[in-house]
């Protein structure tokens, strides 16, 4: 969800500052993100990735910094659904210690 906040330099009656435009992910943003973070989920080596989302205030995609640690659960569970990597032995050892990494954090 976008959203617009005056920051810098506002005044009480609103008429000096600056605008920022926000995002703040909700749960029907959910998918929309899965899927723009899934082609990175096995490529990316930083958690912090930048994807782009639609901005209905500007009427155009703005990048947005979201960390995969947050949708970790999720990208693991289609990838290992994922026909295409179904027979890569080294996608799937991968998949395995994700998986392992995620039970040591739960516990």
């Amino acid at each position: 969800m976008f959203y617009v906040e005056r920051d810098y330099g506002a005044t009480i009656d609103g008429t000096l500052g600056i605008d920022f435009i926000n995002f703040d992910a909700t749960e029907d943003d959910k998918e929309e993100i899965l899927e723009k973070l899934y082609p990175l989920f096995l490529e990316e080596e930083e958690n912090e990735v930048m994807i782009p989302m639609y901005c209905f205030i500007t009427e155009e995609d703005i990048d947005i910094e979201v960390d995969m640690n947050e949708y970790k659960q999720e990208l693991l569970q289609r990838a290992l659904i994922d026909e295409e990597f179904k027979d890569d032995e080294f996608i799937q050892k991968y998949l395995q210690e994700v998986q392992e990494n995620i039970k040591e954090e739960v516990c």
